[in-house]
């Protein structure tokens, strides 16, 4: 069953390459969706897939990529 998820990302999430690494891993896991910054310094994504695939996800954004610090 597909599902979707719309999350924000708080931290140092911006300028450390969190969106083309959230992409990637998207990609590996078979989730659709867009990624983006936000004025705030934030990071908004909507995820679509498989609702295993998005739990694991949404753990590995919650430690993001070498250089980020996930705050939320």
């Amino acid at each position: 069953m597909t599902v979707a998820r719309a999350i924000t990302v708080t931290g140092r999430v911006q300028g450390v390459f969190f969106r083309a690494w959230t992409q990637e891993q998207a990609e590996r896991l078979g989730v659709k969706g867009w990624v983006r910054n936000c004025p705030d310094g934030s990071v908004q994504a909507h995820l679509e897939g498989e609702e295993a695939a998005l739990n694991w996800l949404v753990d590995l954004i919650g430690v993001g990529p070498p250089g980020a610090r996930v705050a939320k």
